[in-house]
């Protein structure tokens, strides 16, 4: 219920409010106040036409003549300024009029109902005032109404669709959730407004006062305008075209959405920036700039941070401040980063005001107002090689997009004393390698004037050297004199005697100065004396023992390995100081084949084991082979002198080889005569069929064993002998039996047996299989060739065959012939 209370005004303005529940019987209550002396007073009953207050479900009208006495609150006993609980549930109708709630209230009040306007005129409902306590709606606003913020604390619960727009000239609007400020534009002119879901307005006007977007996505449509205030953004803020705000705080993980460009006149502080050189103003910023006021500049003074003259390995520095150089009169403070990509000496450092040095690149300051400066920086050079700065400098940039960047030069120049660099050899102990017996080591030392670590030789002084007395093997001579940076000399020379082989050694020392006669003009400077301790290795070459000087002959079958292996040793003294050996094989003729094998870095007094290279005959076609084989030597370093290889011409060796090379025996099967056919199904695969024989008849076939003749040996000198055994015994074979004698066919000879077939029993067809097991020899040995199986077949008939049949099968047998073709038959696996 609406109660009355000293300095609460409670105002109705061309219109009527209409309280009741949605849905139900509503009870009609006319105003009509002014007739008495509480004519203001809403809680007395007589002021209204049912004689009593309205509640909830009341229908509250406010008509002429009584609109002249709206209630106000005078004399209530226990009054309230804001609506209350009372008319949970009711809908307010506001009809064009505008609803005042002011005054002093000590505790919160909450009102669940509705509030609309079906007046086509704008309505409005205004809170606030001074002591103005705390209320809550948690119904729904809508209609062309104007909600208006003076004071105490606003709490908006509901998606509301007002449109006239969200004043606020004071105190707190708290927007609890999405929608909860309608669809009209909003005004701050003071106080502060938190918004808590996703907004709509069709504009933003800030003049003064705070508006905090903690979450969600806060959409002014029309953009914003101002003349004032501060905007936090942890939420998201989207203006929907160009538009001006006084302060912007863009908080971590705020989002600003732009059409067009943001005009900030006081202060843009954007959280998401990031630190120096990684600094992005415009960070979670997208669809437009981030523009300060015309007229706002910055600048870095002085503009030449001047270094001066230093040594190198003395630190000098030079300070300097970004100063915001924008007129009192156009107010825009400045933030922004110090950048130190300009920096790109490693040598050249950047110091805050304290003195601290800045490390991960630059620095960020603010907020500087404006016509005032930042605290001072400090740029601290330690070159560590001489020369000019060139190209060094330091940026500023700003938090605006149309703010220019401020850069200022970095200027110095570092001299560098003469620093000897010995580069060849190195170190102070200076081996001077290994060498052979009898070769000169004689090693120059070159020394560059380096100017200490730098290469900038235009600012470096002159090199002098000086050789003191050698000890030992050792010997020194020459001088260097002003050697110019950048330049090398070998005018000082190191040697060692190479008489034997074993380790020498000595010592020398050489003083270096540095010499301005030509650069610096100032006095020669001592710098440093190295003492190098000389030492070195004389080696001996390896020495290949000898080779037999032919290798026996080898016996072998076309297509084998026909190979034996020469050791190769190396005969030079143990002791360490002699090479390895290397061997390979060089030509060959006749014959002769190698392996293609070698061996490298066998050690003095020792040999490879005979494993390595190997020599042989041609096995591709038979007959007598021979040829001869060349060995190649070189001596090897890679484990003791590390010369590397030394070619040993003179030391090659030429190795004679022999052999015989045999083609197995060849075995061929072919009927020489008799019954029946010999069909080879392959070159081990038979079949002889013996035809239908009539009951008690028997057949017989005589077949040959041919050892067959090679292309490439038609004489049969280099084919082996053919030998062999039939299998199983003749007795095993019933019907069949065999009869061959035994045979050892050179090349081109035949063996003729028979094989027999007595038709008994049947009338039926049998088989049987006869194996023939071939072997081939030569003077090497005797070798197993694959069996040859002979299928044999007959049937017998249940009477003898009439003549004219047995004609007939004899013309058959006697076309068949004694064709046969050429075939190779490999040996026998095991």
């Amino acid at each position: 219920m609406i109660r009355s209370l000293r300095h609460l005004r409670l105002t109705l303005l061309a219109g009527t409010i209409v309280a009741g529940a949605a849905g139900g019987a509503q009870a009609q209550s006319v105003w009509q106040g002014g007739a008495q002396n509480n004519q203001y007073n809403w809680d007395l009953a007589s002021n209204w036409s049912t004689g009593a207050i309205p509640t909830s479900s009341s229908l509250v009208e406010f008509a002429a003549p009584y609109t002249t006495y709206l209630p106000v609150a005078l004399n209530g006993p226990t009054p309230a300024q804001a609506l209350s609980s009372t008319l949970t549930g009711s809908l307010i109708d506001l009809k064009g009029w505008t609803l005042t709630l002011s005054g002093t209230n000590s505790s919160a009040q909450s009102f669940s109902g509705n509030i609309g306007n079906s007046s086509t005129t704008q309505a409005g409902i205004t809170f606030g005032g001074a002591g103005f306590g705390t209320q809550s709606l948690s119904g729904v606003i809508s209609g062309a109404t104007l909600v208006t913020v003076d004071g105490g604390f606003l709490n908006l619960a509901a998606a509301n669709s007002y449109s006239a727009g969200t004043t606020v000239s004071g105190g707190t609007l708290n927007a609890q959730t999405a929608k909860a400020l309608g669809s009209g534009p909003l005004t701050i002119n003071s106080g502060t407004v938190n918004v808590a879901g996703d907004e709509t307005v069709s504009s933003l006007a800030q003049y003064g006062g705070a508006l905090n977007i903690n979450s969600g996505n806060f959409i002014a449509t029309n953009g914003a305008t101002t003349n004032g205030g501060a905007t936090s953004v942890s939420g998201t803020l989207t203006l929907g075209s160009a538009s001006s705000l006084g302060t912007v705080l863009l908080q971590s993980g705020g989002k600003i959405a732009l059409t067009g460009a943001l005009t900030v006149t006081t202060d843009f502080a954007n959280a998401n920036a990031g630190v120096g050189n990684a600094y992005k103003p415009l960070a979670n910023v997208t669809g437009g700039a981030v523009d300060a006021p015309t007229g706002t500049t910055m600048a870095i003074a002085p503009l030449t941070v001047a270094l001066g003259a230093v040594h190198v390995g003395a630190t000098k520095s030079a300070t300097f401040q970004v100063h915001n150089t924008t007129t009192a009169a156009v107010g825009t403070t400045l933030r922004g980063a110090v950048q130190t990509t300009g920096l790109t000496d490693a040598s050249l450092s950047l110091k805050d005001s304290g003195g601290n040095t800045i490390t991960g690149g630059g620095d960020n300051f603010g907020p500087i107002v404006a016509a005032a400066s930042s605290g001072s920086y400090t740029v601290a050079w330690a070159p560590t090689t001489g020369g000019a700065l060139s190209g060094q400098s330091i940026q500023a940039v700003s938090d605006f997009s149309n703010v220019a960047s401020a850069t200022a030069a970095v200027t110095g120049t570092a001299w560098n004393l003469a620093q000897a660099s010995i580069l060849s050899p190195s170190g102070a102990s200076i081996a001077l390698g290994a060498v052979h017996v009898g070769d000169v080591d004689s090693q120059t030392l070159s020394i560059e004037n380096v100017g200490g670590a730098s290469q900038n030789y235009a600012y470096t002084e002159g090199l002098d050297a000086r050789a003191l007395g050698p000890t030992g093997s050792a010997t020194v001579s020459g001088s260097i004199n002003n050697l110019a940076a950048g330049s090398q000399s070998s005018a000082i020379a190191l040697g060692l005697s190479t008489a034997t082989a074993g380790a020498i050694a000595g010592s020398a020392s050489v003083r270096f100065l540095s010499d301005g006669a030509t650069t610096s003009h100032l006095s020669t400077t001592t710098l440093n004396s190295t003492t190098f301790s000389l030492s070195g290795n004389v080696y001996g070459y390896a020495t290949p023992g000898a080779l037999p000087g032919a290798i026996a002959p080898v016996v072998a079958h076309v297509g084998d390995s026909a190979s034996k292996f020469l050791t190769i040793s190396n005969t030079a003294p143990t002791g360490g100081y002699y090479e390895g050996l290397d061997a390979s094989f060089g030509a060959t003729t006749g014959a002769a084949v190698a392996n293609g094998g070698s061996v490298t870095n066998v050690a003095a007094g020792s040999n490879d084991g005979g494993a390595n290279l190997a020599v042989g005959v041609d096995t591709r076609t038979a007959g007598a082979k021979t040829g001869t084989v060349t060995v190649n030597f070189a001596s090897d370093g890679a484990t003791t002198s590390g010369l590397g290889t030394t070619a040993l011409t003179s030391a090659s060796q030429t190795v004679s080889v022999s052999g015989d090379v045999y083609h197995y025996a060849d075995p061929v099967l072919q009927k020489a005569g008799g019954d029946g056919s010999l069909v080879e199904t392959d070159a081990t695969h038979y079949t002889l069929d013996f035809g239908t024989v009539g009951k008690g008849g028997s057949a017989s076939l005589s077949l040959a064993i041919l050892n067959q003749l090679y292309g490439d040996d038609p004489t049969g000198a280099f084919t082996d002998s053919l030998g062999g055994a039939f299998g199983p015994a003749s007795s095993a074979l019933a019907p069949f039996s065999y009869d061959f004698a035994t045979f050892d066919l050179a090349a081109g000879q035949q063996a003729i047996g028979t094989i027999r077939f007595d038709a008994s029993g049947g009338p039926n067809t049998v088989f049987e299989t006869l194996t023939f097991s071939p072997t081939s020899t030569d003077i090497g040995g005797t070798s197993d060739l694959t069996p040859i199986t002979i299928t044999l077949e007959g049937t017998v008939a249940a009477a003898a065959p009439e003549p004219s049949t047995w004609a007939m099968l004899g013309l058959g047998f006697a076309g068949l012939g004694l064709a046969g073709r050429r075939r190779m038959r490999a040996p026998k696996t095991a």
